[in-house]
């Protein structure tokens, strides 16, 4: 059996579930991971849900791209995207007035929670540990995307 890893920034533990979003009020989620399998699934879970999900990059293009579309409810992003360290695409995306305050949600591994305190700096709303189940992923999207 797998626990849940997962911690807001305040460091609240994610308990709270909320219902899912019906269909006129979809969200839009954005996952930014270079790992096809990890989208897919994630893409997968969130669907199910009735959410809209986009895929993307980890560029300084890719940020550009989505502040100039519909402002997303919700970025993941996974902690092994290569183009673009992590701290770095969170910084560049708060950095961006229409995403300041989109909550971002990092996908993390055992190799890379330890950078969490560098996420939380640069403004990452939580982050979520592998493996997860459908559960805990929809639980902190649900918590997070507003």
């Amino acid at each position: 059996m797998h626990t849940l890893e997962a911690v807001l920034v305040d460091e609240t533990p994610t308990t709270v579930s909320a219902p899912a979003p019906s269909l006129e009020m979809a969200k839009t989620i954005i996952i930014v991971s270079p790992e096809d399998s990890s989208r897919a699934m994630i893409a997968g879970m969130l669907k199910m849900q009735d959410y809209t999900v986009a895929h993307a990059h980890a560029s300084e293009q890719t940020i550009a791209e989505i502040a100039g579309a519909d402002r997303p409810s919700l970025i993941i992003v996974g902690a092994d995207i290569s183009d673009m360290h992590v701290t770095s695409f969170i910084k560049s995306v708060r950095l961006t007035s229409r995403l300041r305050y989109v909550p971002i949600l990092v996908i993390a591994t055992d190799k890379t929670l330890h950078k969490q305190m560098e996420w939380k700096e640069a403004g990452a709303t939580g982050w979520l540990l592998k493996p997860f189940t459908a559960a805990q992923l929809l639980n902190m999207v649900n918590l997070l995307a507003f």
